[in-house]
């Protein structure tokens, strides 16, 4: 539907800050270092809403056992909505924020969505943090592979998570749920 609707035409959105800046000798756009922050702010502030506040804590007990949750009170139907309308927010979010810093065509996004995928699975299923620590150590074996193999980066990155999941299955962070 999306190459019938776009033609196969590949676009970019505008960024909203234009212009380098160097951090410590590395150079990124404005607009990455943006992407950046707020996604650091988004990850601080949905890690406080599920860990302290009453709404939080009736989503990740309705995670864990919906049918105890339901017998206590916790409307579930609500929890559903709002878990899917906070994921499509944050669906949104990410394809605008990354629309500005590369071009979109119809197949964009599959790359990325491999990425994620095994990030969550290194990081450790269920665990947020265990994701942002995946996430930071993909990211560094990828970069500094891409400089020393630059054809065997990705491998190189599945070989080492591969050689993780085989002493620890559960991921980094995976294995233990903490309990509401």
């Amino acid at each position: 539907i999306v190459l019938i609707l776009s033609g196969g035409a590949t676009f970019q959105l505008p960024s909203l800050f234009l212009g380098n800046v160097s951090i410590y000798g590395v150079y990124l756009t404005k607009q990455m270092l943006f992407a950046s922050l707020l996604s650091v702010s988004i990850y601080i502030l949905l890690y406080v809403f599920l860990k302290y506040t009453n709404l939080g804590i009736e989503l990740r007990a309705f995670s864990q056992n919906n049918e105890l949750s339901k017998a206590c009170g916790i409307n579930g139907e609500r929890l559903a909505l709002l878990a899917f309308g906070v994921g499509v927010a944050l669906a949104g979010l990410t394809g605008a924020l990354m629309g500005s810093i590369y071009s979109l065509n119809s197949g964009s996004g599959w790359n990325e969505l491999v990425e994620a995928f095994i990030i969550v699975t290194f990081g450790g299923l269920g665990s947020i943090f265990g994701s942002m620590i995946g996430g930071l150590i993909f990211g560094t074996v990828y970069s500094f592979l891409m400089l020393y193999l630059p054809n065997y980066a990705f491998e190189g990155v599945l070989l080492v998570i591969f050689i993780m999941l085989l002493i620890k299955p559960s991921g980094l962070l995976g294995g233990y749920v903490e309990r509401v």
